[in-house]
């Protein structure tokens, strides 16, 4: 489908996550840590563009997330914002966590349990975050 909607491209930091929404690509991407002091705000601008996004998807969306971690605050961001996305048609969320990391396998798994998601939960290890589908 044709799309005019802006992209949404963050660069992550030690407390916000990397963020990258592709109207054209379908591939929308939180990766790092999400304990910035107002989660909110950020959560805003992804659910606007998912909103628009929902108008005009492309015919499979890829929802990659891989937290280190995230504060109580940004869990209910990301609920909040994936049960917008349940909205939309075709999306798979892609759930990536370490392999030593049981409480965000975990995250992943209860998320899985909530929501009317497709999802894929997989192991990757430092040397293949590179290797994370990327939206851009």
């Amino acid at each position: 489908m044709v799309s005019r909607l802006e992209n949404i491209l963050i660069v992550g930091d030690e407390k916000g996550p990397a963020v990258s929404f592709g109207s054209k690509t379908g591939i929308i991407e939180i990766k790092g840590r999400w304990v910035t002091e107002n989660p909110i705000a950020l959560n805003r601008v992804m659910l606007k563009w998912v909103k628009e996004y929902a108008n005009s998807p492309q015919e499979k969306t890829e929802l990659n997330i891989f937290l280190d971690y995230f504060s109580s605050v940004a869990g209910k961001c990301l609920l909040v914002l994936m049960e917008e996305f349940q909205k939309v048609d075709g999306v798979t969320v892609n759930w990536y966590h370490r392999e030593d990391d049981d409480d965000m396998m975990e995250c992943g798994k209860d998320f899985e349990s909530i929501l009317n998601l497709k999802f894929n939960i997989a192991v990757v290890t430092t040397l293949q975050l590179d290797n994370i589908p990327n939206g851009h």
